[in-house]
């Protein structure tokens, strides 16, 4: 499966043209205007859709609802600053947990281009809708559900796979309050707890209310046969920070195996912090927590990264509150996030890029770059021009397959001065590296609009921000879109 098989449905360049996001963003609170889909049946996968997000069609009887058969995953993608196009963070774990889960659950899996791919449709599609603040993100969700209808207990035969997301926010801006909960079961060892399966979560859900009705947010779980050992939180793992160096509950079968929780690990002991993986008895640490002995206590997971932990209730009422808040939580939260948003150096190859979004115009078409440049510029836009030229006529590089003119004054409905090239989708990175070395202001886009909205809203704009002049364009609905994407979008 080629990573541009998939197919484009009609409006889906008028969803993204219409979307605005909310301000504040929160998290979860907007879906993203377009979804990806692919369905798995006669023991085969069909070829993806890219279309706008709304309602699908599933039967009442499927073994989704009656039997919750339906796993899911949950990963971001980081445009931060001026970066020309989104990446995402250790999408191959995600795919390997998403394996797993469903196998757990006797579920087909998705393969690893077909997950790539859903990926990269909607990460690609919404690049411009990606948040370019630092903590700010696409969080996309991919899942996979049964769709086969019936009452027998057993697994279906046909299967749906999608991915949908969600431009996000800060997961939460305060320290995290979190209740122990000693009577309720969120899994057993043998259970599915080790699989991120929507039934879990959904087992947490009594409790999780009751805890937020008292004041706190989360749970903490413990395990099942004996209600002593600590397990996670009803959506993230937990770390304790005993005497300087790091404890975490170590997986028994029970526990999720969290991407995030594995990176602070790898992270935590880069930086030079011993880290320990074992079983926590919940009294020990609270006794730790009174005694200040635990100084520290954090939480993980794709939503929060990295979340101070401000206090634990017992279900008596008891508060235990550490020393210190946010201190060690911090340092790994900025650091990792400085990663996962290519602000520093990657020394463990967590980060992939999205590939280039070529949906709408399908896997061969051409793609354009507008070179834009401000009137004392037009001596940096003639030397780039000319280099590019050069490379086209010397035939060292097939990168350029057209080189326009400098047009200094305002042409049709260009906002100001620039000059334009054609390419191929599989050139785009190398026009891309070139162009942007120059540091003039491109936007990149496929050649497949009919009128400017597409090329406005499905671009990504590289290099520094300049001040467009937007008396010259027609109609008035496209101004605001340069408007958005030239002056706040970098």
């Amino acid at each position: 499966m080629s990573p541009q098989s998939f197919s484009v449905a009609p409006g889906v360049a008028e969803a993204l043209g219409r979307f605005t996001a909310p301000e504040p963003l929160g998290f979860g609170n907007v879906t993203a205007p377009v979804m990806f889909s692919a369905q798995f049946s006669g023991g085969r996968w069909g070829s993806g859709e890219l279309k706008p997000y709304g309602p699908i069609d599933l039967l009442p009887g499927s073994r989704a609802l009656q039997y919750a058969e339906l796993v899911f995953e949950g990963l971001k993608a980081y445009c931060v600053g001026v970066a020309p196009w989104p990446n995402l963070f250790r999408p191959l774990d995600n795919w390997r947990r998403m394996v797993r889960s469903a196998e757990r659950l006797a579920m087909q899996p998705v393969p690893v281009d077909l997950f790539l791919q859903g990926l990269d449709a909607v990460a690609g599609a919404c690049a411009g809708i990606v948040p370019r603040c630092s903590s700010q993100a696409l969080y996309l969700r991919p899942f996979l559900f049964g769709t086969e209808a019936g009452y027998q207990l057993r697994n279906s035969s046909s299967f749906r796979f999608m991915v949908i997301a969600s431009p996000v926010g800060i997961y939460s801006n305060e320290p995290m309050r979190i209740a122990i909960e000693r009577s309720d079961v969120r899994a057993a060892v043998g259970g599915i707890g080790a699989a991120k399966a929507a039934a879990n979560y959904g087992a947490a859900l009594r409790a999780s209310a009751g805890a937020a009705a008292r004041g706190y947010p989360m749970t903490l779980w413990l395990d099942a046969q004996e209600h002593r050992w600590i397990q996670e939180l009803s959506g993230m793992n937990v770390f304790a920070v005993i005497g300087g160096e790091l404890h975490t509950p170590a997986l028994d079968g029970a526990i999720l195996a969290g991407i995030t929780r594995d990176s602070l690990l790898t992270l935590a002991r880069h930086l030079g912090y011993t880290v320990h993986e074992r079983r926590i008895a919940l009294d020990e640490l609270l006794a730790q927590v009174r005694s200040g002995e635990c100084t520290e206590l954090l939480a993980c997971g794709t939503a929060a990264i990295v979340s101070p932990v401000a206090v634990l209730a017992d279900v008596q009422g008891d508060e235990y509150r550490p020393q210190r808040v946010d201190d060690v939580a911090c340092r790994l939260r900025q650091a990792l996030l400085a990663i996962q948003e290519r602000r520093a150096v990657d020394p463990f190859g967590w980060t992939r890029d999205v590939a280039p979004f070529a949906g709408l115009a399908g896997g061969n078409a051409p793609w354009h770059a507008h070179i834009y440049y401000a009137p004392d510029q037009h001596g940096r836009a003639q030397e780039l021009q000319g280099r590019l030229r050069r490379l086209k006529d010397s035939g060292q590089s097939p990168v350029l397959r057209f080189i326009g003119e400098l047009r200094d004054g305002k042409v049709g409905p260009h906002p100001c001065p620039q000059f334009e090239i054609h390419f191929t989708q599989e050139q785009l990175a190398a026009v891309r590296d070139i162009v942007r070395e120059s540091g003039l202001t491109t936007l990149v886009h496929p050649l497949t609009y009919d009128d400017l909205a597409d090329h406005t809203y499905l671009g990504t704009w590289v290099g520094t921000p300049i001040e467009l002049d937007l008396s010259c364009m027609d109609p008035p609905g496209i101004n605001q879109g340069f408007a958005r994407f030239g002056r706040t979008d970098f």
